[in-house]
């Protein structure tokens, strides 16, 4: 900087080349300007495995992108979206021991953190979105590895679609331009379910337990706040389970498929129930003090984990008791858990950080040149 106007003196340069995942805060210059002063620390994502029953006791598999991973039904392998550089992919690994294995080279829509793609329930395929040539489309991938199959070109520029199975296998809902769309596994002109003149929430489609209905997040006219909407999955009338309220997030199913669980953060984090038969919305759990959370039941519809404070916990409705599960980090890039089939297996992402370091830079500053 000029000293005496106070301004610029030519281009801004880079004088730190650390690696992904690296953070660096309250940069000061000391002395004369030849030396910076910093706060450095270091964040790792991993994915998390462990017995459902002692989730307590998790071990850690691999690291890997900032996105939920999707466990096989079987409950023996990990799918999960690796976004560090020259690692980019979807990958599988087992969940015993092994090398990951890299399916694809290029990445899914980024969906952060939720998951970006879904595992067909047979186990065999997944499904998600990806951009190609000037366009977005959904994708579908055998999980024994191959090229993927083009399903369906987008509409929308928003690059949040995740398809979602339907409990059969034999096709898969998505969001697409404020519409949602039911397609058949093997492909071919989707059907048009409903449309919102607000907006849908690409990312919260969800399909019942029994294959009847699909709910999604959205708004039912422009610049409006969020409700849950559902409708028949054979066809028929939308409907609005919620008043519009601000900011909705994480839509599921309850393992009966009579309510569906949603996430309000707004003065504080709430849990709330939307129920199928219209009945009003109810509260579930609340989180004071944290601004934002979000959850899902495990298969036995008893428990439902939730993250908060950097933490997995887990709320046990019969009881009514919240029990801590596994420290998560504090960094957003925490998960949620996916279940096998029989809610034996669980699997989530948990952030790790170093202890803040103290950094002292010289010698950054350009040679001047010898006319000067």
């Amino acid at each position: 900087m000029d000293p005496v106007k106070g301004l610029p003196k030519g281009e801004y340069q880079q004088v730190t080349f650390f690696s992904g995942g690296t953070w660096i805060a309250i940069p000061k210059v000391l002395g004369e300007g030849d030396q910076i002063v910093f706060h450095m620390w270091r964040t790792s994502t991993v994915i998390q495995v462990a017995d459902a029953s002692t989730p307590q006791e998790s071990r850690s598999l691999v690291r890997s992108g900032k996105y939920s991973p999707e466990l096989s039904p079987d409950g023996q392998t990990v799918y999960y979206v690796n976004d560090l550089p020259g690692e980019e992919g979807i990958y599988a690994l087992s969940c015993q021991v092994g090398t990951p294995r890299r399916l694809t080279e290029t990445l899914p829509v980024k969906v952060y953190p939720h998951a970006p793609l879904d595992l067909s329930p047979d186990g065999r395929t997944l499904a998600y979105s990806a951009r190609f040539g000037e366009g977005l489309g959904l994708f579908t991938l055998p999980v024994s590895g191959g090229e993927p199959q083009f399903m369906v070109k987008l509409h929308t520029s928003e690059l949040e679609v995740v398809p979602q199975w339907s409990p059969d296998g034999s096709s898969l809902a998505y969001a697409d331009a404020k519409s949602l769309y039911v397609i058949d596994a093997d492909g071919g002109k989707p059907r048009k379910l409903a449309t919102l003149k607000g907006y849908l929430e690409e990312y919260s489609v969800r399909w019942s337990p029994d294959g009847k209905y699909v709910a999604s997040l959205g708004s039912s006219e422009p610049n409006s706040d969020d409700a849950v909407f559902v409708v028949p999955a054979s066809g028929g009338e939308l409907r609005q389970l919620t008043p519009v309220t601000e900011w909705l997030q994480r839509l599921e199913w309850h393992p009966d498929g009579k309510r569906l669980t949603y996430h309000v953060s707004q003065h504080n984090s709430e849990t709330r129930q939307a129920y199928l038969d219209g009945r009003p919305p109810s509260l579930l759990l609340d989180a004071p003090g944290v601004w934002d959370y979000e959850g899902a039941w495990a298969p036995d519809g008893r428990r439902f984990f939730f993250l908060a404070d950097g933490g997995l916990h887990v709320y046990d409705e019969a009881s009514g008791e919240t029990t801590f599960v596994a420290d998560c980090g504090s960094t957003d890039e925490e998960s949620v858990p996916s279940w096998s089939r029989d809610g034996k297996t669980m699997a989530w992402t948990a952030t790790r950080r170093t202890a803040p370091q103290l950094w002292i830079m010289e010698n950054f500053l350009p040679k001047a040149s010898p006319e000067k």
